[in-house]
């Protein structure tokens, strides 16, 4: 259209018509770019992407819990909202909240948070009583952090719980039966 408007057009109005179709572009250009920057305008390849690393994320059995540096969430799978018993995002605990409670926890919590503050990577076995699911009395969790480097961004930090109840359960009745055997 805007070529066929060159010909049938004067000399004049056709130097307007190019000047103000570039203006138009090179506003809908910046526009884009700043929608682009944004997030609201993703490509189709990346999209995939996410969507498959979210499919693998929430269909784990761990729980995991992406936050920023200034603690606030920034994603949680759903195994981490049934552990939480949170029913939507804004009902999500970060992990130094749902793992409060007496003065051992408290310090291995406070040890992970100290090493997601400095970017390492830590593992904690933490004993709960009563456990996260307020059905049983004990319950043991495998309590990791780890940075995640973003570029240009500030840093992230995937926490990871998995409960471990079962494992130990089997662990300390192994230990019985070696006692049992010892005593006998």
């Amino acid at each position: 259209a805007a070529a066929a408007s060159y010909s049938f057009l004067p000399q004049d109005q056709a130097g307007r018509l190019t000047l103000g179709l570039l203006a138009t572009l090179a506003v809908v250009g910046l526009i884009s770019v700043f929608f682009y920057a944004v997030g609201f305008l993703q490509f189709s390849g990346q999209a995939a992407r996410n969507d498959l690393t979210k499919l693998i994320a929430d269909t784990g059995s761990e729980g995991l819990l992406a936050a920023d540096g200034d603690a606030r969430v920034l994603y949680a799978n759903e195994a981490y909202l049934a552990m939480s018993r949170a029913t939507d995002a804004t009902q999500i605990r970060p992990v130094e909240r749902l793992f409060s409670g007496p003065a051992e926890i408290s310090e291995a919590v406070y040890r992970l948070a100290q090493a997601a503050r400095d970017g390492r990577r830590a593992a904690e076995e933490i004993r709960l009583s009563p456990a996260l699911d307020g059905v049983s009395t004990v319950g043991w969790y495998r309590v990791k952090v780890r940075p995640l480097e973003r570029a240009s961004r500030k840093r992230a930090v995937l926490w990871s719980v998995a409960d471990v109840t079962r494992e130990r359960e089997r662990h300390e009745n192994v230990f019985q039966e070696l006692q049992h055997a010892i005593d006998f």
